[in-house]
């Protein structure tokens, strides 16, 4: 979706930007601790929410379209965030 409206835009989508790299490196750095591995995404989760959330103050007055797009992504990771809240209340009971 994102890669779409970059290329509405006339740009070109980065897929292998070297910040994500670094990003991926840390949910790796669980030791195979699944409830770090799943705090950890979650505390992913509410980073991408915080940005979107950003993104839409930055687009709210020029691009409609733009705007709507990191809205929708806020749906997704919200529901992405009770689904990891909900495995970790289950696993510690």
């Amino acid at each position: 979706m994102v890669a779409d409206r970059i290329k509405q835009l006339g740009g070109t989508p980065n897929f292998n930007p070297p910040h994500l790299q670094s990003r991926i490196a840390a949910l790796n750095d669980c030791e195979g601790d699944f409830a770090k591995r799943v705090a950890a995404n979650l505390t992913a989760e509410e980073a991408v929410i915080a940005y979107s959330q950003d993104l839409i103050g930055f687009f709210a007055k020029n691009h409609e379209l733009s705007c709507a797009m990191p809205q929708h992504m806020i749906r997704d990771e919200e529901a992405h965030t009770s689904d990891m809240q909900d495995i970790l209340d289950a696993y510690f009971g």
